[in-house]
């Protein structure tokens, strides 16, 4: 049995969950500016 192929797929496997991470990371960010926004609009106009 030779350890390479099974090497090379658990570094395979971390650069596709680091690269997940930074999407997901990315993604929960641009939720967070969108929700900070929509806060304020939603206070706005049910005071209005």
């Amino acid at each position: 049995m030779d350890d390479r192929p099974v090497i090379n797929d658990n570094r395979f496997q971390l650069v596709l969950i680091s690269f997940y991470q930074r999407l997901f990371g990315s993604f929960l960010v641009l939720l967070g500016i969108v929700f900070s926004l929509n806060i304020p609009l939603c206070v706005i106009y049910s005071s209005w």
